[in-house]
């Protein structure tokens, strides 16, 4: 399993519609029908009075699932994030990069 994570951050706000914009992408996505894309978990905190960040988790199968969502960049140097337009106009900053992990142990429950 890989998990492709990215983080973001906007103002208070603009949090609710940059949350709006991640799920429209999220589920375009997962309508896309991907094999191996497994889940996107959108994760959202509070920073202080006027700031929040979002950190985004995707779950892949494997390589060839990553590549079907990002493209053959994935493995370069630069791993462009793959953010919807019309949020990064909210974004105060924000990874331009993911990260990209190996699963090596899961602890709990098979649907978490």
């Amino acid at each position: 399993m890989i998990l492709r994570i990215w983080h973001g951050r906007t103002g208070r706000t603009d949090a609710d519609e940059c949350q709006r914009l991640f799920n429209a992408q999220a589920t375009a996505a997962i309508a896309r029908g991907i094999a191996g894309l497994r889940t996107i978990d959108i994760t959202r905190r509070n920073l202080g009075a006027e700031e929040v960040e979002f950190c985004t988790i995707i779950r892949f199968d494997d390589w060839a699932a990553v590549r079907a969502f990002a493209g053959e960049e994935h493995m370069t140097r630069a791993r462009p994030a793959v953010l919807p337009p019309a949020a990064l106009r909210l974004l105060r900053s924000y990874d331009s990069e993911s990260q990209h992990y190996d699963l090596v142990a899961h602890h709990g429950s098979s649907d978490s």
